[in-house]
């Protein structure tokens, strides 16, 4: 027996929240390089991935204890937290619904969390960005404005799901920000402390010059990169829309954390600050002990210990990042009742990696593990093609006793999922 997979419920991939355009062109174009905006006129495109009754049953069934992170945000920008989970901020359903019938914005975060269809996307977008996600949705009522002009330093691309929303983006960037370094040194991006606001002029009223000023209606997509001021608002209908943001690990993460097998290594590093530094320290001494460090970094730091730490953080990212594992339990449960000749396929948008030890091929992905033996290349391409196939298309030389385990074994695991025969 197989089943046949919703597409309302699963089919939020990453090509389809950019389509018509193409991965490659999205990358070579567009990612961290300029805003873009894909118009679709078609209002059923993101229907099964939220609706406002959803939202407002998350709502109103919210007991304070479900990992929801909600807010509201008033009209002049102010956000006020109703609940942050494990912050012991008591929940008030009310104050919910008040301060929205007064303009204000509606924000839970992590809405990945609470609905099928935000897992799936957020997957989607991890699987080929390799960024960790957080989706946040934003419930605004008419003729309203939440957060004002504004940067963040995530990529940050929007889906239109319900009504609509006028969007600004401004030019006069932030060249590449980061969240952690906005936060910790402003002053490397020319903002004033504690500042993600237009700061480039000392009118504290002043906007960057506008660049993109755009209306998403339903169905419409909207990528911000980070750094580009931007605002939002409705007029005459309400907006329901997510917000994903993707914070990217860059350069600066691989040498902190090539810098750690550095100073594993090397004494010089070990080595303590001279005594009394804080009250000011001789600058030969500091100059004299910085020879001995940079020559130790130079001597440790190449190009192989940046590409292990790579490797390091995009393991840490497939360990770490939730897999669509949407009916795993019917799957489980039908899978073994498979035959030689019933199809499956990869689960869309999973991220994985496989790791070649020896003669043992390892295969991990949310935390999982499935070691394939010397001679299984056929089976992995097989999977990595993303149609559907069944034990009987494996390759021959592994017996069909053993074909028909291994497709048994994936699918219990959530990597392979059953589908219906095509006709």
């Amino acid at each position: 027996m197989t089943r046949t997979i919703s597409a309302n419920s699963m089919d939020f991939s990453f090509d389809k929240l950019i389509a018509p355009i193409s991965a490659d062109t999205f990358f070579a174009e567009y990612w961290e390089k300029r805003p873009l905006h894909i118009s679709r006129g078609d209002t059923s495109y993101y229907d099964g991935l939220a609706t406002t009754h959803e939202i407002d049953s998350l709502i109103t069934g919210f007991s304070g204890e479900q990992g929801m992170s909600l807010s509201v945000i008033g009209s002049r920008g102010a956000e006020t937290t109703i609940h942050e989970f494990g912050s012991g901020v008591a929940y008030e359903q009310e104050g919910v619904y008040k301060a929205f019938a007064n303009g204000s914005t509606v924000r839970i975060r992590g809405i990945q969390r609470h609905l099928p269809g935000g897992q799936a996307l957020a997957a989607g977008v991890t699987q080929h960005t390799s960024a960790p996600v957080r989706i946040n949705m934003y419930l605004t009522p008419r003729n309203s404005q939440g957060f004002n002009v504004h940067q963040d330093g995530h990529e940050v691309l929007v889906v239109q799901i319900k009504g609509r929303k006028h969007w600004n983006v401004y030019a006069e960037p932030v060249e590449l920000p980061n969240d952690q370094l906005v936060r910790g040194r402003p002053e490397l991006f020319g903002l004033k402390a504690g500042a993600v606001r237009y700061s480039h002029s000392t009118d504290p009223n002043s906007e960057p010059p506008l660049m993109m000023e755009v209306v998403l209606e339903e169905g419409d997509f909207l990528y911000i990169p980070r750094g580009f001021y931007h605002a939002a608002y409705t007029t005459d209908a309400l907006s329901m829309h997510f917000t994903i943001g993707a914070y990217t690990l860059t350069w600066h993460d691989a040498v902190l954390a090539a810098l750690g097998d550095v100073f594993g290594a090397s004494p010089e590093l070990r080595r303590s600050l001279p005594a009394g530094f804080a009250r000011g320290a001789d600058p030969a001494d500091i100059a004299a002990h910085s020879e001995d460090v940079l020559t130790a970094l130079r001597e440790r730091l190449d190009a192989s210990v940046l590409a292990r730490a790579v490797d390091t953080l995009g393991a840490r990212v497939v360990a770490t990042t939730a897999a669509p594992f949407q009916g795993l339990i019917e799957d489980v449960d039908q899978a073994d009742t498979l035959g030689m000749d019933d199809p499956v396929r990869m689960r869309q948008d999973l991220l994985y990696r496989v790791d070649e030890r020896s003669s043992t091929k390892i295969l991990s992905f949310n935390g999982r593990t499935v070691r394939f033996p010397d001679g299984a290349d056929g089976v992995l391409e097989r999977i990595e093609g993303g149609a559907a196939f069944s034990a009987t298309d494996l390759p021959a030389e592994i017996p069909a006793e053993a074909r028909l385990k291994l497709v048994r074994q994936l699918v219990k695991v959530g990597m392979l999922m059953p589908v219906e025969r095509e006709a």
